[in-house]
């Protein structure tokens, strides 16, 4: 339905439409299909099986430091790929 309501926006002329929606479309995708690249790519090296384990393998969060402030630089470089960000999401290599 997006993608119909952006496409109609100028229906007497339709190519500026059209590149209005395929800029929108590639800027909303992009992360998307960077994390498609990232998964395929997982799913493809020689650690495959290794890497899928430990990508759906619930680790704990670390906790915060005592000042209560997180230093999530330092906390993202000290975790190996494929653990756990804060707010449970995953992080892949690649």
């Amino acid at each position: 339905m997006l993608d119909a309501a952006e496409l109609a926006t100028n229906p007497a002329d339709p190519d500026p439409a059209i590149r209005t929606y395929e800029e929108a479309m590639f800027t909303r995708i992009h992360p998307i299909a960077e994390m498609s690249a990232r998964v395929q790519a997982m799913m493809l090296s020689p650690t495959a099986a290794d890497d899928i384990i430990r990508f759906f393998t619930p680790q704990p969060i670390e906790p915060a430091p005592a000042s209560g402030r997180v230093d999530e630089g330092a906390r993202r470089s000290a975790r190996p790929p494929g653990k756990p960000i804060a707010g449970g999401r995953r992080r892949m290599s690649g």
